[in-house]
């Protein structure tokens, strides 16, 4: 680990169990993790007994930049009929 790459996270869990707020200070409400990977926590969730799961947003088999490309050219065809 860097300098730079924090040893722990603050979040603060929304009642679902997604991370609502991410910080490197605490805060009112705030819970230490010790994941670091903003990126993973956003796409989890923590369930009552601790472990975590993919949220079904990102549960998808295409990156979202792709979606949206697909989404786009579905439009575009069915626009041009």
């Amino acid at each position: 680990m860097t300098r730079d790459e924090p040893e722990v996270l603050h979040v603060v869990f929304t009642e679902d169990g997604i991370p609502g707020w991410i910080g490197f200070e605490p805060r009112p409400g705030s819970e230490v993790i010790e994941i670091t990977d903003i990126m993973w926590l956003a796409q989890h969730r923590r369930l009552p007994d601790g472990s975590w799961i993919v949220r079904e947003v990102y549960q998808g088999t295409q990156a979202p930049e792709e979606q949206q490309e697909e989404l786009h050219d579905q439009t575009m065809e069915e626009d041009s009929e």
